[in-house]
Formats: structure tokens, sequence, C-alpha cells
């Protein structure tokens, strides 16, 4: 059986930054106009905090301003549909939740066919809803022990994780993706439907470092799609620390909750 070459994935971590320290200044004029149609300060942050991130990164590994980042929607009927995509850049997915903002990209620049998907939740969340979201997952993935808030939350980012790879995000239905428990190792055991087969994906945990003295828990997970079987391989996955790049474009860092750096800087 013939693999690809193995994929290194850079999950770019960083806190939500207040829309007053200057990330603003590293979007488009249409998505400085989509952070003003937000009513709550928070969804504002978020929003642009996961932009600025998004082209800074991306700014870097192309060498090209953020601004100059050309980030676009893949058309319905490509190969990524309704997923961002930089002409001649590496495959890239963004998530935020609660205090995080996650950038993923796929380390080889010139990596054809394939697509990565990340996300990140918190577990409060979810156990504030805990018997109404188990449904929305398989049966065949509850744990021996039953759901809990930590468990649940596991399932539900290795899922959207995959489901962002693919580009149908939680539009597929439930039952056409299994993985595996979330007391086990991650991994698909069963795709069908729009889905690609189970030998197109892939999906790993990422272990987020702490954040401050903030007690919410949040996880995460990332995900590869290949349009090849046996292609989706990660070798590895890096947590980068996403302040530091957004810093060197000129975010200033709030004082507060902060990310304890480790990886990449």
């Amino acid at each position: 059986m013939m693999t690809g070459p193995p994929r290194a994935v850079t999950v770019w971590c960083a806190p939500t930054v207040p829309v007053s320290c200057g990330s603003a200044a590293l979007l488009t004029t249409d998505e400085a106009g989509t952070v003003g149609s937000f009513l709550r300060a928070d969804d504002r942050d978020r929003f642009a905090t996961g932009r600025a991130l998004t082209r800074a990164v991306l700014g870097e590994t192309l060498g090209v301003p953020p601004r100059g980042v050309d980030v676009r929607m893949g058309a319905p009927g490509g190969p990524a549909p309704g997923k961002p995509v930089v002409s001649g850049g590496p495959a890239f997915s963004v998530s935020h939740a609660g205090s995080w903002v996650l950038v993923a990209v796929v380390d080889d620049v010139g990596a054809h066919g394939v697509d990565v998907g990340v996300d990140v939740e918190a577990a409060a969340g979810v156990g504030r809803h805990l018997d109404d979201l188990a449904g929305v997952v398989p049966v065949a993935e509850r744990p021996a022990a039953g759901w809990t808030a930590r468990t649940l939350t596991r399932s539900w980012v290795r899922r959207e994780a995959v489901l962002k790879a693919v580009g149908t995000g939680l539009g597929a239905p439930r039952d056409d993706l299994l993985l595996t428990p979330p007391d086990a190792a991650p991994a698909v055991l069963c795709s069908r439907g729009a889905l690609p087969e189970p030998t197109c994906l892939a999906v790993h945990d990422v272990e987020l470092p702490p954040l401050g003295t903030v007690a919410s828990e949040h996880l995460a997970a990332v995900a590869l799609r290949s349009r090849k079987p046996h292609h989706a391989v990660i070798a590895a996955v890096t947590v980068a620390d996403g302040l530091g790049v957004l810093a060197r474009h000129g975010v200033r860092v709030p004082p507060g909750p902060k990310a304890r750096r480790g990886g990449r800087p």
C-alpha cells in the first residue's frame, strides 16, 4: 500500500485581542466592515483576531504584508467548497471559541490536494447542554463511561475538524461520519455519502497551552483531507505562539490572560 508524504501542521494559537489593540489595521476594508456589523464586543474581537492572525501568519509564509494576502472562499463546485483559500498559499483553517483563536496551516506550501480543518470549543458551554448535544454524534461514539462535558467536547471538535477539512461543515448527516470514541486515539472509522473514504481523512487532538489564569477548559482538534486514498497522513502537530505573530505586525498585546508560550515562536 502506497501512502503520501506525511504532512506537518502548525496550529497558531492566540487569546482574543480587543479590536482597540490594532488588529483592525491588518484587515481589508470589507473585513473591517464586518467587524463593525457585530453588536457584541466579544464577537467583534473574536472575528478581528481570527482574520488578523490568519493574515499575519499567511503573510509571513508568503513574504507579503498581511493586507496583501488574498483570502477567498472556495467555489461551490471546486475542490474546497466554502473553505477560505489563498491562491499559491498553504491550506489553512480558522476557528475561535470563548477566549481562543486558532489558525491551522499545513507547513508544506506546495502541498496539492490536501485540505486542513481545525476546531476549538469550550467544554463548559457543551456541559450546559449535555443532554441535547449528545444526540449530534453517533451512538457508537459514546464512551464506555458515558458522556461528560469533556468527552462530548472532544468528540465534537474532532468531528467538526474533519468536516471543515472536507468543506461540508456540520451540514453533513450525523451518521455519515463515525469516529473513534473520545476516550480512544482519534481516527476515522467510517465515512459515506458525500464524504471521502476514511483513508482520505486523518484527525489529531491538539493540546492547547494554559491560558493565564482562565479556568475555562477548551479542547481542540485538527484534521486533514486528501484527494487520494492513504495520503492524509499527519506527521506532527506543532502548537505555536499566535500573539508573537500579531505583535510583530503592530498589534498591541493587552495585559490580562495570555497563552503561555511553547512550541514555535
